[in-house]
């Protein structure tokens, strides 16, 4: 046995010589349900993009050892043994290959992968920032965050959807239009950004409690800056609220949650196929919330790769000048991912650019009210340590004028509008206003009227 420590914590100061301050190191971090032992990131918020090594006790064997912080997203697990430490890397499945490490021989091992492990490297690679070298990482799996991404956010649908037939129960199956599935959805979505703010420690969540469902809602309300009476459905909707909080009280930390999880529940639990499933009314007309909202995907690896594409442009604006429109935000995936594309941090692990900063220059346009709560929620979670006062306009984008103005002071912008025909969403609306749409589709309506300015 060696004469010093050989537990996970042994790596601390290794991780300091790295460039990971006491502040950006977790000891233990929880996921669900599961203690890592250590947790080294690249800085504030913590969750699954900021989260770069972590350090587990082995036990049992080493793989299974490693595979317990697969969820979490960091690129590789160092297992601690008596004997010996495997460095294993994490790959979309789980871990892929190791490589043994002698405790004696870590102080140089150190030294030589000091670079690679530094969290620039590894936080600039997971967003395949230009000047990543993730080709030089001896471990590091393009396809880790993608599958993260999906792996937490099909968790949180699986709560919606158990928590929603939970709802349906109780109240009798009083469930049954089209605006009663959006109620019970987004009083089960609020609960759920309660618990998610309250193991983030966000402020105003910090201290909250879960069972008093009238209080919860109306801190989210403010959160959000919404008025609407919250849970739905009376005395009988607020009683099945408190059982759906008493169930997630029950369960494990989401602390490591991001706003791509968030992401992935909000265009898979609005489609039509789920409604359809608890459509039990056999004369109702079939409910097409999410072709009707034009709700559809955009992958993290799809935006960054188009931000990798233009940040060298992007560089070229003077930094103060950097004003970001988002129209037809929906959950603000642009928005979010320039969020933690113009952060910087400090020797701490402090962002270096303040909350203010941000909110001045990320806007995001949509005019539907629960777009615009998760949009705020995203935004939030990509910047955790301040309440919410991000600019998420509720504005119809093809009302005369409105597009002109906000892309007048924006010098970036980034959307994946709607792109169903104006035939099938009703343009008519528009034919009788100051500035009629003349495009066959949204999305190119709305390049229309933003690119020129």
């Amino acid at each position: 046995m060696p004469p010093f420590a050989t537990d996970a914590k042994a790596l601390v100061p290794h991780l300091v010589r790295c460039g990971y301050a006491d502040a950006q190191i977790a000891m233990p971090f929880r996921v669900d349900t599961t203690d890592i032992d250590v947790v080294a990131f690249a800085g504030k918020p913590w969750d699954n993009w900021s989260a770069c090594l972590a350090a587990v006790n082995l036990n049992g064997d080493s793989k299974a050892s490693a595979a317990k912080a697969r969820s979490l997203g960091v690129t590789s697990v160092f297992v601690c043994g008596p004997q010996r430490i495997d460095w294993w890397g994490l790959g979309p499945q789980g871990p892929t290959r190791s490589e043994p490490i002698r405790w004696a021989e870590l102080g140089g091992f150190v030294r030589e992968k000091k670079l690679e492990l530094a969290p620039r490297a590894i936080y600039d690679a997971k967003l395949r920032r230009p000047t990543a070298k993730p080709n030089q990482m001896t471990f590091f799996d393009a396809g880790l965050m993608p599958a993260v991404e999906k792996e937490r956010g099909e968790t949180l649908l699986k709560v919606v959807r158990n928590e929603i037939d939970a709802f349906q129960e109780e109240l009798d199956g009083r469930i049954r239009t089209e605006q009663d599935w959006e109620h019970a959805y987004r009083a089960v979505f609020w609960l759920l950004t309660a618990k998610v703010l309250n193991d983030k420690k966000v402020p105003n969540f910090i201290n909250v409690d879960l069972k008093n469902v009238e209080d919860v809602f109306s801190r989210i309300g403010r959160h959000h800056g919404v008025t609407d009476e919250l849970p739905p459905f009376g005395r009988k909707g607020l009683a099945a609220m408190e059982d759906v909080a008493g169930r997630l009280l029950q369960r494990g930390s989401l602390a490591d949650v991001s706003s791509e999880s968030i992401a992935y529940l909000y265009e898979h639990a609005l489609t039509d196929k789920a409604v359809h499933e608890w459509n039990t009314d056999p004369i109702a007309k079939p409910l097409s919330v999410r072709k009707r909202r034009g709700i559809h995907g955009t992958p993290s690896v799809l935006r960054d790769h188009m931000l990798a594409q233009l940040w060298p442009l992007i560089e070229e604006i003077k930094p103060a000048d950097r004003a970001v429109l988002e129209p037809a935000c929906g959950h603000a995936p642009f928005l979010t991912g320039m969020a933690r594309w113009l952060r910087e941090w400090n020797d701490s692990g402090e962002p270096v650019k303040d909350h203010g900063f941000m909110r001045d220059r990320l806007v995001g346009l949509d005019n539907y009210a629960f777009a615009r709560e998760l949009a705020k929620l995203n935004l939030t979670l990509a910047d955790s340590e301040h309440k919410n006062s991000w600019s998420i306009k509720d504005d119809d984008m093809f009302a005369p004028g409105v597009l002109r103005h906000y892309a007048h002071n924006a010098h970036v912008l980034l959307s994946n509008p709607p792109y169903e025909s104006f035939v099938k969403v009703g343009a008519n609306r528009y034919q009788n206003t100051d500035e009629p749409v003349t495009a066959e589709t949204q999305g190119v309506e709305m390049l229309k009227r933003t690119l020129p300015h």
